[in-house]
C-alpha cells in the first residue's frame, strides 16, 4: 500500500475545482455577455424612443400661438393667447408678458420673466396670476396643450 501526504490530494481537489469553476465561468461568460448586450441595446432604443418623444413634446409646443380655451375647468371669455419659439415665450392676457423658457420632458421652467403692468379685474388677472408660474408640467396632444402650473392651476390652449 502506497500512502500519500494529505497535501497531495488537497492540491488535486484545488486543480479540480479550479477546473470546474474556470468552465462555469467560461460558460457563464458565452450567456451572460450575449444577454447584457441584448439589455444594452434594448435599453438604448427605449432612451432613443423617450428623446423622440420629448423632442416632439418640445417641437409641437412651439407650433404655433395657441389660446386658452379653459382655466381650472373654467371656459374663458378674456381672449388670452401665448406663443413658444426660440427658447422666448411670448404671452398676451391683459398685459404682455415675455420671457426665456426650457422644454425638458413634460416640465416646462419660465424665467426672466418681465411684463407691461396695466390694471386688470376679474378674469383677465384670474389668467395671467395663472401664468405667472415658474415650474409646470405639460402636454401637447394635437392641437391642446395642457399645463398645469407648480401652483396648482390647470390652463387648456388651443392650436390657433
Amino acid at each position: 500500500m502506497i500512502l500519500y501526504p494529505l497535501s497531495f490530494f488537497m492540491k488535486k481537489s484545488i486543480a479540480l475545482l479550479s477546473l470546474v469553476a474556470f468552465a462555469s465561468l467560461q460558460s457563464f461568460v458565452q450567456v451572460a455577455l450575449p444577454v447584457s448586450a441584448a439589455m444594452e441595446a434594448r435599453t438604448q432604443a427605449a432612451v432613443l424612443v423617450s428623446a423622440k418623444s420629448k423632442n416632439a413634446q418640445s417641437e409641437a409646443l412651439q407650433s404655433g400661438t395657441w389660446s386658452l380655451a379653459t382655466l381650472n375647468g373654467k371656459e374663458v371669455a378674456a381672449e388670452s393667447t401665448v406663443e413658444f419659439k426660440n427658447r422666448e415665450y411670448h404671452a398676451k392676457a391683459c398685459n404682455v408678458l415675455n420671457g426665456k423658457y426650457r422644454a425638458v420632458g413634460n416640465r416646462l421652467v419660465l424665467r426672466n420673466g418681465i411684463s407691461t403692468m396695466m390694471y386688470c379685474e376679474g378674469e383677465p388677472m384670474d389668467i395671467e396670476r395663472a401664468l405667472s408660474f415658474a415650474y409646470a408640467k405639460y402636454s401637447v396632444k394635437g392641437d391642446v396643450l395642457t399645463i398645469e402650473t407648480s401652483k396648482g392651476d390647470a390652463l387648456v390652449w388651443e392650436r390657433k
